[in-house]
């Protein structure tokens, strides 16, 4: 799905932690990580998933690990626009990859 995305014009940008970075990397084909923006921090410790119809947060279980079944998900317009504020706000504190 990406990859067709991505022939279609899409954007996309991830934050990764650095460590878990270098073991995704010999994952991804190389088309999807060229077409990528990909940034990097120390610990990232949500999920924010955003695109213009909906908006997805994850926040870590008593575990500490990503609950990936206990997530807010909406697609007003509020939601989403706060989605895109709380990545851009990690965004510009992450480092270039």
């Amino acid at each position: 799905m990406i990859e067709k995305k991505l022939n279609e014009g899409v954007s996309f940008r991830a934050i990764y932690p650095r460590d878990f970075l270098e073991k995704l990397l010999v994952d991804i084909p190389e088309n999807i990580l060229n077409g990528t923006e990909i940034r990097t921090l120390d610990e990232v410790e949500i999920v924010i998933n955003v695109s213009d119809r909906f908006g997805l947060l994850a926040l870590p279980g008593p575990d500490g690990k990503i609950d990936r079944d206990n997530v807010l998900v909406g697609s007003d317009d509020l939601f989403i626009d706060w989605c895109k504020e709380v990545f851009e706000y990690y965004w510009r504190s992450a480092a270039y990859y």
